[in-house]
């Protein structure tokens, strides 16, 4: 599978609800550095950025009246995310380029809007 998607033969494609509204079609042609592990890579030295390509499709958008942080009303879109490159944790980095963070995200997304969701949705 993995020299299919190398290879172009195959197409990935994740589901995603990422906080705000995220409308149409683009590309995300957007490096990302390499990111080391602490253990693994301790001696390793800073790697330069690589090329990394998501394209994404808006499917939904949803207003929900809850208040989260300053806002009065919480925004979130339903996206397709179509990954051309294969770094690591590209979705999450490339979204929250955009500054629509993936809902749930611990890593790179937001807590307040986390757990607002989690709160009003009963979803963990």
């Amino acid at each position: 599978m993995c020299e299919l998607f190398e290879n172009y033969q195959m197409e990935k494609g994740y589901l995603a609800v990422v906080r705000g509204y995220l409308q149409g079609q683009a590309r995300v042609a957007y490096p990302l550095k390499v990111i080391l592990d602490k253990v693994a890579d301790k001696f390793s030295q800073e790697k330069e950025s690589k090329e990394a390509i998501t394209d994404y499709q808006s499917l939904a958008a949803v207003e929900i009246p809850y208040p989260v942080g300053k806002h009065q009303t919480a925004r979130y879109s339903l996206v397709e995310l179509f990954p051309q490159t294969g770094r690591k944790h590209q979705l999450r980095r490339h979204l929250k380029h955009l500054f629509h963070l993936i809902m749930g995200d611990t890593k790179y997304g937001d807590l307040h809007q986390n757990g607002a969701l989690s709160e009003h949705s009963g979803v963990n």
